[in-house]
């Protein structure tokens, strides 16, 4: 994937997200509208430093994974 789809934004209730190796760089228009944003898997992604901080930002209790490793929030989905 080179960019998400507009209507991933409509789903609200999406707590993991797992677009891990891709080509994103930009995603916050989509993601920052998905307050139940539990996970964010971006490993292997080409993103932005803006773009991060502004994940982290707009969804403050949402755990960003960008590089590989353990993570106890993502074994509760798993």
């Amino acid at each position: 994937l080179t960019q998400l789809p507009s209507h991933i934004s409509t789903l609200s209730q999406l707590k993991y997200l797992d677009l891990s190796h891709n080509k994103l760089t930009d995603i916050r228009l989509e993601i920052d509208q998905l307050p139940n944003l539990a996970i964010l898997d971006l490993i292997g992604n080409p993103i932005s430093e803006a773009c991060l901080e502004s994940l982290h930002k707009n969804l403050p209790d949402c755990e960003i994974r960008t590089k590989e490793g353990f993570s106890p929030k993502l074994a509760e989905y798993l």
